[in-house]
């Protein structure tokens, strides 16, 4: 296949949801597809390699509706050495994302991507689970 594929599933608030399923697709690719209209779920299952699901978030996490929710899966590979390990891996997107909420100062170049262009990015809410590594950052 050569692009994502969309299907429609009936949601519990019988609005349809909308799934697309991306798998080793370049981030161009969901990025069209997103654009057709705001998810409210993207779930990043992708490299577990740092730089791949940085260019998924930064250029997907936008997209969302707000209200939406990001969810980055198995974020723990970072750690082992064949995804990057402890100073590589996809991991240390949290952290980024983590900068975002915590630092104040949204005109320091040193508090990310976003606030080097500066504009805080939307987060509302940010939950990491420790037992299965999902994280999940909501957009305001």
């Amino acid at each position: 296949m050569t692009s994502a594929m969309p299907a429609t599933i009936s949601a519990a608030a019988s609005e349809p949801a909308r799934i697309m399923c991306a798998p080793e697709k370049p981030v161009t690719v969901m990025v069209s597809a997103a654009i057709e209209g705001a998810p409210d779920l993207i779930v990043d299952d992708g490299s577990h390699l740092l730089e791949p699901a940085r260019r998924c978030f930064f250029r997907l996490f936008e997209r969302l509706s707000p209200g939406g929710w990001y969810c980055l899966e198995d974020w723990g590979a970072g750690y082992w050495e064949s995804y990057g390990g402890p100073q590589a891996g996809v991991h240390r997107l949290l952290y980024e994302v983590l900068d975002e909420i915590a630092m104040p100062d949204r005109v320091k170049p040193e508090a990310g991507r976003y606030r080097q262009l500066g504009s805080p990015m939307p987060i509302s809410d940010f939950r990491v689970s420790t037992v299965e590594p999902i994280a999940f950052i909501q957009r305001s």
